[in-house]
Order: C-alpha cells, then sequence, then structure tokens
C-alpha cells in the first residue's frame, strides 16, 4: 500500500505540472476509486465511467485542494458527487445475474478465509449487500475498507460528525437485519464485509490486504446510545448538546447561536399524524422538518408512527411529490396537496415567533398541548433539520444542519416494493409546474395577468415562479430577479423578489395554500378566519379595520380559486385559472431598470389596491 507521504508528494509536484507526478496520482486515485465506487454501484460498466469521471475532475480542479492531507476524503466526496450525478440521469435496476465479482487469476491460489467459503455464503452475502441501501454501502466502504474516520466521512458526504456516526450505525443494522434473514447471527457481520471486500477488490493482491478490525465498527457513545432510544425510529441525526425534552434543555455554544429557546412561548401544537389520504389523526409521531434554504424557505416534511416497524412513514413531501401512506389499504398515494389539519386548525412550525403563533391561533394557545417549550429560530442558516418526537405526552426536539439531507434515503419515495402505488395527481401536479391565469375586475378597472408556479422544490430551478398583472393602468410584475410596480404616469419601483406573490399560492414552499395564506398575512400582523364550503372548497377570510378579503382555495388542488376584496361600496374580484402549459405561450416578463427601490415591501399589496 502506498503511504500517504508519497501521494502528498505526488499532489504537490502535480500541482507545479511535473507530468510523472500527474499520472501516478491518476494512477493511484484510479485504483484508489475503482474498488469503493463498484462496492457501491456494484456494476463494473458503471464503476469504470465514474472512475474516469473522477480523475478527470481530480486533475481538473487540484489547484483547489488546499490541504493535501486531506487528499483522499476530498477525492471520495468528487467521486460521490459523480455518481449523484450519474442516478439523477440514469437509474438502473440491479440484476444478481449481472454482477461480476473478482475471480482468482490462473496460478493464483485463494487465501485459507476464500477456501472455507462456499458458492452458498457469496451469494447469501451479496443479495444482502444489494438489499441495503446504495448508501449505506457507500458509508460501510469509506468505513471498513477506505479506513477513513468519522470526521474525514463527515466532509465526504456533507454532514456532521454525529451525523455520519449515525448512518454508519443504521447501515450496521441494516446489513445485520439482511443476512439475519439467511439465518446469519450478528456475529457474522465481520466475515460477511471480509468476504464482500475481498469479492470487491479489483485484483488479487487488493484482496489479501482486506481486514476489518472490530474496532472500525464502533461508534462514539453518544451515537450508541441514540441508536439504543431510537431503535424504531428513523432519525438520521441529532445534537447530543441540543436537547429539549419536555420543558428541560441543554443547549451547548455552537447550536444555541442558531437557536434559542423563548420561555415566554405559548403552548401549541404542531402537524397531527395522517392515516390515509385527506385524514389525520392525533398519535405517537415523529416529524423531521427540513429547511434547506434556512428557516423562512421552503419546508420539506416527512412524518413516520412511532411504536410502527421501523418508524413507519405515513407522510412525505419532498422536493418531488407528496406522498400519503394508507396502512389498511397497503397504498402509497401521491396526490396534489400538501399536508393540512383536518379541523383546519393553523399548522405552527419550529421558528415560529410567539407573536406569530398567537396570531395563528385565534389570539390564544391550542388546546392540544405538544410541549411547553418551543425551538425559536436565532439565525437563518441553511440545511437545517428540526426532529420533533412527540409520544405518551412528551415531545423531545432535535436540531441538526445538514446539506445534502433532500438526496438522503430517508426523504426520498422509499416505501418497499410490495405496497401498492397510486398517483391521482391531475396533469398540472404530475408535470410539477402550470402556468395560471387571473381576470377580474376592481371597480371599474379590468384585471388580467398570466403567471407561473412550480408544485414542487424541485421545479423551481427550471421553471420558476413569477407573476406579470395589469390592474387598469398599473402593472405588477414578480420574478426570481425582482419585482415591480409601473405606475400609470411611467414611473417604475423596484421591490424584493416575492413582493407580489405575497398573499397568493406558493406551494413549493411547502404548506399548503391555507396555510400560506394565513401565514402571510399573520406575518403582517392580521388574523384570519378559515371556512369550509364543501369537500373540497375552503375560505379564508382576512379583515383589517373596514377592508375584508376573502379567498376561495381548492383543498384539492391546493390552489388559490378565486379572491374578493371590499371595503365599503368598493370590491374587487380576482379569478384564477389554470390551463396546461402546452396552451399558454406567455412567457417570463423582463424587469425595467429603475432607481426607485424598496428594501421593505411596505403595506400588504392587496390592501394597497383599493385605495
Amino acid at each position: 500500500m502506498i503511504n500517504p507521504e508519497s501521494w502528498i508528494e505526488w499532489i504537490e509536484r502535480a500541482k507545479q505540472g511535473d507530468p510523472d507526478s500527474r499520472d501516478r496520482l491518476a494512477e493511484f486515485a484510479a485504483e484508489r476509486l475503482r474498488n469503493h465506487l463498484f462496492r457501491m454501484t456494484l456494476r463494473h460498466d458503471v464503476t469504470e465511467d465514474l472512475v474516469q469521471e473522477t480523475v478527470l475532475e481530480m486533475m481538473k480542479i487540484l489547484g483547489k485542494l488546499k490541504q493535501t492531507e486531506r487528499f483522499l476524503p476530498w477525492l471520495y466526496g468528487i467521486a460521490l458527487n459523480k455518481l449523484r450525478s450519474h442516478r439523477r440521469t440514469e437509474y438502473k435496476h440491479h440484476n444478481p445475474k449481472d454482477l461480476q465479482f473478482r475471480k482468482p487469476s490462473a496460478g493464483q491460489e485463494p487465501d485459507g478465509l476464500e477456501k472455507l467459503i462456499g458458492n452458498e455464503l457469496r451469494q447469501v452475502v451479496t443479495q444482502a449487500m444489494q438489499s441495503i441501501s446504495e448508501r449505506h454501502r457507500t458509508i460501510l466502504s469509506l468505513r471498513c475498507f477506505e479506513e477513513l474516520s468519522y470526521a474525514e466521512i463527515s466532509q465526504v458526504m456533507g454532514c456532521s460528525e454525529f451525523a455520519a456516526q449515525m448512518l454508519f450505525l443504521r447501515a450496521k443494522r441494516s446489513l445485520a437485519k439482511e443476512l439475519g434473514r439467511y439465518g446469519l447471527g450478528r456475529g457474522a457481520l465481520i466475515m460477511a464485509l471480509v468476504l464482500f471486500g475481498k469479492m470487491t477488490a479489483a485484483t488479487q493482491a487488493a484482496a489479501l490486504r482486506v481486514s476489518v478490525p472490530a474496532a472500525s465498527l464502533k461508534v462514539g457513545l453518544a451515537a450508541s446510545i441514540a441508536g439504543i432510544v431510537t431503535t424504531k425510529v428513523a432519525i438520521l441525526s441529532m445534537s447530543a448538546g441540543t436537547l429539549l425534552v419536555a420543558g428541560s434543555a441543554i443547549v451547548d455554544t455552537p447550536l444555541s447561536k442558531i437557536f434559542s429557546r423563548k420561555a415566554d412561548m405559548p403552548v401549541v401544537q404542531t402537524m397531527a399524524s395522517m392515516d390515509g389520504p385527506g385524514k389525520m389523526e392525533e398519535g405517537d409521531e415523529s416529524r423531521w422538518m427540513y429547511f434547506p434554504e434556512g428557516a423562512n424557505g421552503p419546508l420539506m416534511l416527512r412524518v413516520a408512527r412511532l411504536g410502527a416497524d421501523n418508524g413507519e412513514c405515513v407522510s412525505l413531501q419532498n422536493s418531488i411529490g407528496n406522498y400519503h401512506y394508507d396502512a389498511s389499504a397497503r397504498t402509497v398515494y401521491l396526490d396534489n396537496w400538501r399536508r393540512y389539519r383536518p379541523d383546519l386548525s393553523a399548522t405552527i412550525l419550529p421558528g415560529d415567533s410567539p407573536a406569530l403563533t398567537k396570531i395563528l391561533t385565534g389570539g390564544s394557545a391550542s388546546d392540544r398541548v405538544a410541549t411547553p417549550d418551543r425551538l425559536h429560530f436565532a439565525t437563518p442558516q441553511q440545511g437545517l433539520l428540526v426532529i420533533e418526537d412527540s409520544q405518551a405526552g412528551r415531545t423531545r426536539s432535535q436540531i441538526e444542519q445538514h446539506l445534502n439531507l433532500l438526496e438522503e434515503e430517508y426523504f426520498q419515495s422509499n416505501w418497499p416494493a410490495t405496497i401498492r402505488r397510486a398517483d391521482r395527481r391531475d396533469e398540472a401536479h404530475a408535470q410539477g409546474w402550470t402556468r395560471f391565469r387571473v381576470v377580474g375586475q376592481i371597480d371599474s378597472h379590468k384585471v388580467r395577468g398570466n403567471g407561473c408556479i412550480p408544485f414542487v422544490y424541485s421545479a423551481v430551478r427550471n421553471n420558476r415562479p413569477w407573476l406579470d398583472l395589469t390592474i387598469g393602468g398599473e402593472r405588477l410584475i414578480d420574478t426570481a430577479a425582482g419585482s415591480e410596480r409601473i405606475g400609470s404616469d411611467g414611473r417604475v419601483e423596484r421591490f424584493p423578489s416575492g413582493r407580489f406573490f405575497e398573499g397568493l399560492m406558493r406551494p413549493w414552499m411547502g404548506l399548503h395554500t391555507i396555510d400560506r395564506v394565513r401565514r402571510d398575512a399573520a406575518l403582517r400582523g392580521i388574523g384570519s378566519d378559515i371556512q369550509r364550503v364543501d369537500e373540497d372548497l375552503t375560505t379564508v377570510t382576512v379583515r383589517k379595520g373596514d377592508l375584508e378579503i376573502r379567498y376561495t382555495i381548492s383543498l384539492n388542488r391546493d390552489w388559490v380559486e378565486s379572491i374578493t376584496l371590499q371595503r365599503g361600496n368598493r370590491k374587487g374580484i380576482l379569478t384564477f385559472s389554470y390551463p396546461s402549459s402546452s396552451s399558454d405561450s406567455k412567457t417570463e416578463p423582463t424587469l425595467i431598470p429603475s432607481s426607485y427601490y424598496h428594501d421593505q415591501a411596505g403595506e400588504w399589496w392587496l390592501m394597497e389596491i383599493l385605495e
């Protein structure tokens, strides 16, 4: 095995342009990558492609590597990104018959262990490794075969060191469970790992070097304790320094800068668990709330029922769609709508201030008590994960920062293959985005407009939200680049992006429209009333002084059907329609340069248009 001093020297010389060092470094990297990538993909063709792509990328950006001693974690990080890119563009089912593990070359004798291993045991180990997730194979390879520390693994996988320990712990359990299906006890874990390492080694010499010391299978004390506590609960990671249990809090210094506890926060209830489409019920559950862009950005949600096998997931709202599991029908439904409470009471999120919570709950705390303390966001950091476990009237909250959580298995639609899938989305929601049109009248002024809304977070990149609305002689434009108001006199005022989407549907943000509208009003210090019209339609009424704004919202389609406005004898109505994108050629408008820029949004624009 090449010692670190050699490849560190090659890196330094390669950076200076030495061709011999570049060749040696490329050869060394390819050898390390080939075994590791094959253990993740279990496909020789995919492995060779990824090795070449990774080595080429490594040489291209080698000059950006600042700490040469961290070369291996940096290299494996590039490889993991290449693999993720490959998985996003091409999905392939792995067939055991296609696997081609290493066989001894002619004249080479297998070592003592291989003499004792029969074909049947090889097949068991192969099938067990295929059955666990690719992410679990990845961390087993990094820890057991590449011999990386948890700190280095956290660098590769973009998570905390504690999260890496927890993931490794679950990977071991997952493999042990699969081995157990074939009658192999927990003591067979190391043997299975060694055998897998030898079968996937690129050469006989590499196979002879494979060993898995018992020490490499250990995790830290905190992760071990967390693993015991959460045996049947799918918890990705938690901070041992930030644990809130029924009002008692321990906050360590780094995380206390991200979150702070407010002792005067009212008692509130967060989202309830769901059992089947359209039905929610109270119960012991684990809620994962993930904010990829920070506390005020899009929300991804995963809800699992505690006490069920493996923490059975009953609701998942990720970047791709909205999934709801009906246990009685053994069916996962893919629906248009985001989650909402059956009594239509407002959803309260971690980070909601006491004042905002009071408005959303109608001026008083909810009767359904979750916990006397709630987390309050202090800074808008990206990749925040909040896990709330409610059980037997007690709620435990955990906090973690994790930048790549959406690509992990727990935020994917990974129900067992035996469970039936039913896609109940309409054409627009299945597409992931839609154009919309607005027509109406404000007093004697005609209203007309167009726009685009993505329904899911993943659709935002290619189909950004925009709005182009004309009211009489005034024009309102809102795009990702900013928003502007063009007066009838031609004067242009510029505002931050989102100014004129405030008070409208924003499904890609992760809340149902009935919650989005009420939250927009509450952020302005304005309360609202909600009333169900029928099985599908619901009205949300916002009042301020003598002004009344009434929304008619489709619960099933999760969008605004119409908005009526009234102040005294002045009235207005906006009606929304959602044609298919192919029938609407309208494109995103271009903003006009303006020197009149407003950092603050000012009055709510829907209240201004009756002025």
